[in-house]
């Protein structure tokens, strides 16, 4: 329940920052494009961790996969685990995530392709 609680703060908190157009100390603000390039640094940092192996083995797409669309959407959802428990229960063994998340204020898509960090 521990990871889970962790998971949900964190989760809360990148989708206030990016919902609410927070700024960082140094004056960026928060964006979806500053979102992803972190994310992606962060998706590096694990398979280093854990190794390609491990990577590959875990269920790192789809908890990355779930954490990217509950932070991007501009819905809020009221809990992480809720969609966690339905992934979990359906046994869903994707490698990849691909999901259109639409964007209403820009009234356009933006394509969410996390491929590339989980083939690495």
């Amino acid at each position: 329940m521990e990871d889970a609680a962790t998971a949900e703060i964190c989760r809360t908190q990148v989708w206030q920052w990016l919902h609410n157009k927070s700024k960082l100390a140094d004056g960026r603000s928060i964006t979806h494009c500053l979102y992803e390039d972190i994310r992606d640094e962060e998706i590096e940092k694990i398979q280093h961790a854990v190794g390609s192996k491990g990577y590959q083995e875990g269920k790192f797409t789809q908890a990355i996969c779930l954490f990217n669309k509950l932070v991007v959407q501009d819905k809020w959802e009221d809990f992480l685990t809720l969609p966690a428990y339905d992934l979990i229960l359906s046994n869903d063994e994707k490698k990849v995530c691909d999901e259109e998340v639409r964007d209403s204020k820009a009234d356009s898509s933006i394509y969410m392709n996390i491929e590339k960090e989980m083939v690495g």
